[in-house]
């Protein structure tokens, strides 16, 4: 804990003086009235704060940032028969791995309308095990290996002996979008549906000031790698249980990189799904690589041998599946590892069955958002919508919530919109997009299964059809390739049903004139047009337009 011992852990409010807050994980004192922090402070409370964490660990900040927490102190009825059962977490998150470990992603929308940065206790949550139930005041951060003085860091050495920075990052876990693989054919792991990502302000050490506290060896000494490894009992496989990476010696000592072990997250101290009290932070890599409940630091000469870090998170060639890379050795070629997040962009707007109302203007338009991310510190540079398949494209506004490093580099997602015009949008029958960073890479057009699911990019297509109301108005139905989790819906699953042979809705394709549907609105310009009127106007596609089209609509889905 910090700044307050002997407390219950997530106790949610001690005390409240209006300037003064103190939970069990933090201590916030509006800067302008720190001076009285003594005299306004009950004497139960000011006895539990010794002077070294009055001045260290007592956070002048305004009350602004407080949104970034959503502090929840409810324990979520299916973590009680669990070894989680002390933590508590936010209702809305949804769960992909039944009851226990805990892995969660936020509903999309809830993720986008939040803004730039992701509130702590709605960010996406990958644990392998049970949460380790640790002590700020008790716990140690070791650094062995080729260094000439080995070291055990308490958390007060990593806050008052080192420069304090922070960093601005997206953590995007590398199984993001996998249910659309699953959907294809079944990979290794859970689905995860497009919201496994969240951006956060990360606080703590450099790791390679650590590294030359400890005198670590140079590359012409012999040193390679860096293994940072959690706490052992963590996770079921594995030496000791313990869930472990490295990370090159030349990446750690990069300054550029911006490598950091943090014990804080948004301006408050990390929480337990989190990695409280440290964890590693390394931006524009893949979530895997960032241990949580951070233990130890090996400076090495060879890369670790941690049984994740050898059979997790690689992608190999489409044609091996798990037989044969189990038969084949291709878990152990190094050359499969994944390290740096792909280009990656999603629309958000329209949402996952909405339902976008034709309107009497025909200058009338419709904004198509979402979000966008790249590894490695490079740039989203272009966003783009298609209408028609590909054959089109519309260049978005992008909005940037970052500066970028002093290195240039660009560690954050960013917002896209493009402004449609509504009538363009009711003739389309699918949206997709793109995104490219400034290394040129691009997503690619179409799905590319692996046995892991990771690093699943494909262009993101959101299928368009028209169809009633609860109203029985006419309307245009949005549907998503997928939904999260365990939930059913999408078009991706129902033409994956239809390749099982299991009958979906039937329903005829139609077209419509423009001119017709703007002359119906503008007949009625309050009133919204009747499904029984519209068809009246309607023809069905001729055999050589469905010939044309990009796959078969199996039928709407049922209003939200």
């Amino acid at each position: 804990m910090v700044g307050v011992k002997h407390l219950r852990p997530f106790d949610d409010k001690v005390f409240d003086a209006g300037f003064v807050y103190i939970s069990a994980y933090d201590i916030w004192v509006d800067p302008n009235h720190a001076a009285a922090l003594a005299a306004r402070v009950p004497t139960n409370v000011r006895s539990k704060l010794d002077d070294e964490q009055r001045r260290s660990l007592i956070l002048g900040r305004t009350g602004r940032d407080w949104p970034l927490h959503e502090t929840v102190s409810a324990i979520d009825r299916r973590d009680e028969c669990t070894p989680d059962r002390w933590i508590p977490r936010h209702p809305h998150l949804i769960r992909l791995s039944g009851r226990h470990p805990f892995n969660c992603e936020t509903p999309l929308q809830d993720l986008v309308q939040k803004g730039f940065i992701t509130p702590t206790s709605l960010h996406f949550v990958r644990n392998h095990g049970a949460v380790p139930n640790l002590s700020w005041d008790t716990h140690m951060l070791s650094v062995t290996g080729l260094v000439d003085k080995p070291t055990r860091f308490t958390m007060a050495d990593l806050v008052t002996k080192f420069d304090q920075v922070t960093v601005s990052a997206t953590l995007v876990c590398v199984g993001n979008r996998r249910k659309e693989q699953n959907l294809v054919k079944k990979t290794k792991g859970f689905s995860w549906g497009a919201s496994a990502v969240g951006t956060g302000k990360w606080t703590g050490v450099r790791l390679r000031d650590l590294l030359q506290k400890c005198y670590a060896h140079s590359y012409q000494a012999g040193a390679r790698h860096v293994h940072l490894n959690g706490m052992e009992r963590e996770v079921p496989l594995g030496k000791m249980g313990c869930y472990g990476t490295s990370v090159p010696l030349c990446s750690a000592n990069n300054a550029a990189n911006d490598i950091i072990i943090a014990y804080k997250h948004n301006g408050k101290v990390l929480t337990p799904d989190h990695g409280y009290p440290v964890r590693v932070i390394i931006p524009g890599g893949i979530g895997a690589r960032m241990i949580k409940w951070l233990s130890e630091i090996v400076v090495s000469s060879t890369e670790t041998d941690n049984w994740y870090h050898l059979n997790d998170n690689k992608i190999l060639p489409a044609g091996v599946d798990e037989e044969r890379a189990d038969k084949e050795g291709f878990w152990l070629n190094p050359d499969f590892a994944i390290n740096e997040l792909s280009i990656q962009s999603i629309i958000t707007s329209p949402a996952h069955g909405e339902l976008v109302q034709i309107a009497a203007s025909p200058s009338t338009t419709y904004t198509v958002k979402g979000y966008a991310y790249s590894g490695g510190g490079r740039k989203v540079i272009t966003v783009e919508l298609s209408l028609d398949g590909g054959n089109t494209w519309l260049i978005s506004r992008i909005t940037r919530g970052e500066e970028p490093s002093e290195y240039g580099k660009h560690w954050c997602w960013v917002f896209w919109e493009v402004q449609v015009p509504l009538m363009s949008l009711f003739a389309a029958v699918e949206l997709r997009c793109r995104a490219v960073d400034s290394s040129n890479n691009a997503q690619p057009e179409n799905l590319l299964w692996n046995v892991t699911g990771m690093m699943s990019n494909s262009h993101f297509r959101v299928k368009l059809q028209l169809k009633a109301d609860r109203a029985n108005q006419v309307a245009l139905h949005c549907e998503h390739p997928t939904k999260n989790g365990a939930e059913s819906g999408g078009w991706m699953e129902r033409e994956s049903l239809s390749l099982q042979g299991i009958k979906a809705v039937a329903t005829v394709n139609v077209q419509f004139d423009l001119a017709m549907l703007t002359s119906l609105r503008f007949a009625a310009p309050h009133k919204a047009i009747p499904i029984k009127k519209l068809s009246n106007h309607a023809r069905p596609f001729s055999q050589e337009e469905e010939a044309e089209a990009e796959g078969p609509m199996l039928g709407p889905a049922t209003p939200p």
